[in-house]
């Protein structure tokens, strides 16, 4: 029968490892770090199963293992209180994924966002975004002005059990056009206790000169813990 999408009891989970999570919820997310794949586990109503949504846009490696395919450049780890996570050098990729894992902020109801820099510089304005989240319906946040980073996650929690991620592809990041970010998560709210899937989507408007760095932070307070790893991809 034809595949359909069900709402998982607990929320969506997001995994990123080389084997597939044991007990996975209808809906939940998985990414296979040893093949570069997005999976998400679905049902027809009698059987399931994890079907890889990331080939159709390019993510995953190609069956020739040549352009396209996508190679681990760094993974920040975070334990206690950092005012930011950077990754600084990149280069030599035509676009990125940025897997962010088990984030914790030191401050409740704390947003992350996401800059660019240049030589270890960011970018500090200049962004637009919109960013939507499901948790008691469906509602949004849209940045008409220009802002100080792009919103990847909102109102996050501080409690070890209420973790949240996200997957986050970036375009553009070398050139001087307009960098631009996009992806899913999911994110715990603080104000409604409760999970909620998340889409997101933005620009840097600042970019004049190639950019050859990230940084993720927090809109209030420090990132508590959290895991972030950086892939790359090249079309040729």
């Amino acid at each position: 029968g034809a595949l359909t999408w069900e709402t998982a009891a607990s929320g969506v989970n997001i995994t990123s490892s080389a084997t597939a999570p044991s007990a996975p919820s209808v809906g939940d997310q998985w990414f296979d770090t040893s093949a570069g794949v997005l999976s998400s586990y679905v049902t027809d109503g009698t059987d399931s199963d994890w079907i890889d949504i990331s080939s159709a846009n390019g993510l995953a490696a190609s069956s020739g293992g040549g352009g396209g395919a996508m190679e681990f450049i760094s993974k920040n780890t975070i334990t206690s209180n950092t005012s930011y996570s950077d990754f600084t050098g990149i280069s030599g990729y035509t676009r990125y994924i940025l897997q962010v894992d088990e984030l914790l902020g030191s401050s409740g109801g704390s947003d992350l966002g996401l800059q660019m820099m240049v030589d270890g510089t960011p970018h500090t304005s200049a962004y637009r975004y919109e960013l939507r989240q499901s948790a008691d319906g469906i509602w949004g946040t849209f940045l008409s002005t220009y802002g100080s980073y792009i919103q990847i996650l909102e109102s996050t929690s501080t409690t070890s059990n209420n973790k949240s991620a996200a997957t986050v592809n970036i375009s553009s990041l070398h050139g001087t056009a307009r960098t631009t970010a996009h992806g899913v998560g999911v994110s715990f709210d603080n104000a409604t206790g409760r999970y909620g899937p998340i889409v997101f989507s933005g620009a840097d408007y600042s970019n004049s000169t190639a950019c050859n760095g990230l940084r993720l932070l927090m809109s209030t307070g420090s990132i508590a813990k959290g895991i972030f790893t950086l892939y790359g991809i090249k079309d040729s």
